[in-house]
């Protein structure tokens, strides 16, 4: 079980994205494949995680970090209908 960064619902990690932050980027790990330390996000919270800064506090960051990428990456993926 997994908890949304945002949201805070437990979750198997399955319903879950993985993300990961690199120099300062908040990055998908589709995979859950990636070293270090990851945080986990409902595809549907990722942006209000991001407007909060969610982020920075999973990653234990002094500076904001950029979610564009994740959110890139989630529009991408699953585009509004």
């Amino acid at each position: 079980m997994r908890s949304c960064i945002d949201c805070r619902k437990r979750e198997n990690p399955a319903a879950l994205l993985r993300v990961i932050c690199v120099d300062g980027r908040v990055l998908p790990d589709p995979d859950r494949s990636a070293p270090g330390r990851g945080a986990w996000v409902h595809r549907e919270c990722a942006v209000r995680a991001v407007e909060r800064g969610a982020f920075r506090w999973a990653f234990r960051r002094n500076e904001n970090v950029d979610g564009s990428e994740l959110l890139d990456y989630i529009a991408r993926v699953n585009p509004q209908k």
